[in-house]
């Protein structure tokens, strides 16, 4: 019996995803399997009732979701070598990918627990790289929306699956920069929504 090659460890050199197995029905199966799978994985670094360590909470997050990065190939295949098969499945897997996303970087929960390392980072003897992922986590939830209030968040998730539907997550060029469609309205709206909480705050 055929398995999905999004489902197995690759034995290939430095990691190279196997093309030559790989078929295009392959990939939505994976990136549900992929969900399913650090959902579990999130939840399990949330319920974990020992205190927020960088091991038990950062390194456990940046470890999380392998299968879903391994079958998130299809959106580099898409934007380098894209054919109408992929674009097809394009169509399904940019908005589900993107809300899956959106769930994540804004989970309170999880959020509580990194901003909880963040904020006693002195007292785990941190080396330089460990500081480096730690500060980069954190102000990728940031950034994300994970300090939005409900009604924000609410209103972001919407404004990226719409965007992730319209325009299906394709790169362009903005102010010189090669840029995701979904990803740079998420964040002008969030960086527009964060300057008028704080001029709101100071006011």
């Amino acid at each position: 019996t055929r398995v999905n090659p999004f489902l197995q460890d690759w034995d290939t050199p430095y990691g190279i995803p196997p093309f030559d197995k790989i078929e295009y029905s392959d990939y939505i199966p994976a990136i549900k399997a992929g969900i399913e799978q650090e959902d579990a994985e999130i939840q399990a670094i949330i319920d974990n009732p020992e205190e927020p360590t960088f091991k038990n909470v950062i390194a456990a997050y940046k470890n999380a979701g392998r299968t879903l990065s391994k079958a998130g190939v299809w959106s580099t295949i898409k934007g380098t070598n894209s054919t109408p098969e992929l674009q097809d499945l394009a169509q399904e897997l940019s908005p589900l990918t993107s809300a899956h996303n959106s769930a994540v970087n804004m989970n309170r929960a999880l959020f509580e627990k990194v901003k909880y390392v963040y904020d006693h980072q002195d007292k785990y003897g941190l080396d330089k790289e460990e500081k480096s992922v730690l500060e980069k986590t954190y102000q990728s939830f940031v950034r994300s929306g994970a300090m939005l209030t409900d009604e924000q968040q609410a209103e972001m998730k919407e404004i990226v699956r719409k965007t992730a539907e319209i325009v299906d997550m394709e790169d362009f060029s903005y102010d010189g920069y090669q840029v995701v469609r979904g990803e740079f309205f998420a964040h002008v709206y969030f960086s527009i929504s964060y300057v008028s909480t704080m001029n709101r705050l100071s006011a």
